[in-house]
């Protein structure tokens, strides 16, 4: 059985949502890329970083390359070259990976960011606006650092700060999960029980259809062995049978789309007029499949030489 990609999607949501670890504990990422967008806004050139959370984002991003790469200073400060094919796009950051490069972010169809504000800009806040994750930006405009998260923007006025919001947004400070929880928006929450509902729902109707039981007549052909040695069959051969069958709809389903049909066994018969038995042990189904009756047309099966047959 298949899941369809918008079911599936649910569920990946379901899933992303119960994740406590964001496996993010490097200081080191967090200094490199504070020393690069720092550097970046004093040239003031433009940057736009996503750090992920708990959240899937590849849903939410589009274009870019893949480039799985250990982030550096060096690395960083090319990317953004003006004349670097993907330094208009944003470089996503997940476990201490640099994982794409050149990406577009969804842009924000809320008022949150004015109208003075760049692309990038409004890029940065419909990343946030849809996931949790933390971005930041450099402006060329204004040789600026902002930070996004939680559909807010926030100047950042040094390397520190830059710091702090990056290790603030992987932090899970106080006990267990509560915290976690308290910092959930109400829009993830109710994301959350929509989420499971709607699961909840699919699986149900989809089990339930599978448990009911369902009659069906068909019409299947008959297929005969080769009969003895001097033996032929001649003459009003009954070529198919109306079966009754029962059974729940997918196994029904398998067996109406898999060519059935009725094997009658005929290398023991002898010259004779002879009744052929056919059962349920006659036809090929699925083990859920149950045969209720059989209507067959009476035409008789008869064999050549001194004997015929007929069906019973």
């Amino acid at each position: 059985m298949k899941i369809q990609p918008e079911i599936r999607k649910i569920f990946e949501k379901v899933v992303s949502l119960a994740v406590t670890n964001k496996n993010f504990n490097s200081t080191d990422t967090s200094r490199i890329v504070a020393e690069s967008l720092w550097s970046l806004a004093a040239q003031k050139r433009g940057a736009i970083i996503v750090f992920s959370g708990k959240e899937h984002i590849n849903d939410r991003i589009s274009g870019g390359y893949i480039l799985k790469a250990v982030p550096s200073f060096p690395l960083l400060m090319s990317i953004f070259d003006p004349n670097s094919p993907g330094h208009d796009g944003a470089v996503v950051i997940a476990d201490n990976i640099l994982t794409h490069l050149g990406v577009r972010l969804p842009m924000s169809e809320s008022s949150r960011i004015s109208e003075e504000y760049g692309t990038r800009h409004h890029a940065a806040m419909g990343m946030v606006e849809n996931t949790d994750a933390l971005v930041l930006l450099v402006s060329e405009e204004r040789g600026s650092v902002s930070s996004f998260e939680n559909e807010k923007m926030t100047r950042l006025s040094s390397p520190e700060e830059i710091v702090a919001a990056i290790e603030n947004h992987f932090s899970q400070p106080g006990s267990a999960s509560y915290d976690q929880f308290a910092r959930i928006k109400p829009r993830t929450v109710l994301q959350f029980i929509a989420s499971l509902l709607i699961a909840t729902v699919f699986w149900s109707t989809l089990i339930l259809g599978q448990k009911q039981i369902f009659e069906r007549t068909m019409t299947i052909p008959i297929e005969y062995t080769s009969p003895g040695q001097d033996l032929v069959l001649v003459d009003n051969k009954v070529y198919e049978l109306v079966v009754h069958l029962a059974g729940p709809k997918f196994a029904m389903n398998d067996f109406a789309v898999s060519a059935p049909k009725a094997h009658v066994d005929l290398s023991q018969m002898s010259e004779r007029t002879q009744t052929v038995p056919v059962s349920a042990e006659n036809i090929e189904r699925p083990k859920d499949v149950r045969l209720i009756d059989i209507y067959k047309k009476p035409s008789p099966l008869l064999l050549s030489l001194s004997g015929n047959c007929q069906m019973a």
